[in-house]
């Protein structure tokens, strides 16, 4: 039998044949069923095809990592805010940790690894400053309008806030214009149990672009399940390392430890006492475990439980309805005790919960400020806004319409104009943008309005998501410049 040649190089024809041997539920960038999974809301730019050997799923991983709402992840609290030491996680460094072990899971099952990488570097860039005490905050501020989802507003971040002026101009969108696949399992991550929508998802005319879906549980892709996963695994390993870090091994003793237990045990007297004695145990040995044991200890049981579930007698009956990847039934009940035990001990921490409140106060000022002001300046709005208020396309009448009749307070009249939801989404979309420093500082600086403080910073964030004409002159001078320069250096122009 004559051996395969290795390949030299891969372009997207090879690419995508080396695809054939994926595992039958896997992601793909071409044949049967790929079409849905990589459609984009607009054409790709010629010059971004032409000469590139990327597939698609490459693509979309590439223009994530390379976006200005990624970077800034390097300033956004992932626990906890305004940290005692400098070791701690941010939400970056949480993502990478999700990205490892997700690549990590995806080629074990033989996945789209490209589709893996863009679904978790993507997953939260649309976190508010100061984790989810901003989330909770902006969530109230919005609840007339749908309310805040970081997962949600992940997806509205790449799809709209990118502002990426090459994007801009050969495809004509303020957003990184990436496939289906990757959007919804960005947006599927932050678990979704019902079709309702949040309001910064685009549910359009065409079902496909519905990426709420049926639900969680529902349509979503096996490459979207691994980072789910992965975000489990992640926060569990290093939220227990860095609470230990910051200072809370008092919550941590054993004697705080048994009367969480007690109380817990209290609460869900219908489980079993053999299951309630095996998640006890799992759940001490993993708070006992070192981060490299405990890692591993959920990998390989994410793993082995996954494996199961992708024999042939069981794969049929697990799609559409039930998850391939995830953990075995005990460390799934010892899951749900760590998130009992968090909030319960851990999250009404006076130290913890302190910070909180000052967070929300600075997000619900600089929400408050930045929605009157754009009440009384329409037409500095966004490019992204503006074009949303012209267009009305034809989710902003549907989702709306569906929202405003149920509106009883604030009074209908201040939430149900177009310019007023208008008004309210782009304060929403300049202040979830911010970084923990940046929040802190446009707050100091709005009230040292004498100094000209505050229109500094007002002109810096508003540099951030321009208006069209800004955009135009921002064109013009950068053209100047290269004129200039080409000329300086005697370059034919």
């Amino acid at each position: 039998m004559k051996s395969r040649q290795p390949l030299l190089y891969v372009d997207a024809a090879a690419g995508g044949s080396l695809e054939n041997s994926l595992s039958p539920v896997a992601l793909r960038s071409v044949g049967p069923g790929a079409a849905d999974a990589i459609k984009r809301l607009w054409v790709l730019g010629g010059s971004d095809q032409a000469g590139s050997d990327r597939l698609p799923f490459e693509r979309d991983r590439d223009r994530v990592f390379h976006s200005r709402q990624f970077r800034k992840l390097v300033g956004k609290t992932q626990l906890l805010i305004a940290p005692n030491r400098g070791d701690l996680r941010t939400r970056l460094t949480h993502t990478m940790e999700v990205y490892q072990v997700a690549t990590s899971i995806a080629r074990r099952f033989n996945l789209n690894v490209p589709a893996v990488e863009a679904i978790a570097l993507g997953h939260d860039v649309g976190h508010t400053p100061f984790g989810h005490a901003g989330e909770e905050a902006l969530n109230g501020k919005l609840s007339s309008i749908g309310g805040f989802h970081h997962a949600a507003h992940s997806v509205r971040s790449l799809d709209h806030l990118a502002y990426d002026s090459h994007i801009i101009g050969s495809e004509r969108t303020c957003g990184l214009n990436l496939t289906f696949a990757v959007r919804q399992g960005i947006l599927k991550h932050g678990w979704f149990s019902n079709g309702s929508t949040p309001y910064h998802l685009p549910p359009t005319e065409a079902h496909a672009w519905n990426l709420a879906g049926s639900g969680v549980g529902l349509s979503w892709s096996t490459e979207a399940q691994v980072v789910a996963l992965a975000d489990e695994i992640a926060y569990l390993n290093h939220d227990i390392e860095d609470l230990i870090l910051y200072g809370v091994e008092k919550v941590l003793s054993p004697a705080a430890i048994r009367v969480f237990f007690d109380s817990y045990a209290q609460q869900h007297q219908h489980d079993g006492a053999a299951d309630w004695k095996t998640t006890q145990e799992h759940f001490l040995n993993l708070l006992a475990e070192n981060k490299a044991l405990r890692v591993k200890r959920l990998v390989r049981d994410a793993i082995d439980a996954s494996r199961d579930r992708m024999k042939p007698s069981y794969l049929p009956k697990s799609l559409p309805g039930n998850r391939i990847i995830d953990f075995s039934e005990p460390i799934r009940r010892t899951r749900n005790l760590f998130y009992a035990f968090f909030k319960e001990c851990i999250y009404s921490d006076v130290r913890i919960k302190h910070k909180n409140e000052l967070a929300k106060e600075c997000i619900l000022f600089l929400f408050d400020f930045f929605e009157k002001f754009f009440v009384g300046n329409l037409n500095m709005l966004p490019l992204h806004i503006q074009r949303e208020l012209e267009l009305k396309p034809p989710w902003w009448h549907e989702y709306f319409g569906k929202l405003r009749p149920s509106n009883s307070s604030p009074p209908a009249e201040d939430v149900n104009t177009d310019s007023s939801i208008a008004c309210k989404l782009a304060a929403a979309d300049l202040v979830a943008d911010l970084t923990d420093r940046e929040a802190l500082e446009t707050r100091d600086a709005l009230n040292r309005a004498e100094s000209g403080a505050g229109m500094e910073a007002i002109d810096r964030m508003l540099s951030t998501f321009p208006t069209e004409r800004m955009m135009e002159l921002t064109a013009e001078r950068d053209h100047a410049t290269t004129r200039a320069l080409k000329g300086l250096f005697s370059f034919p122009v």
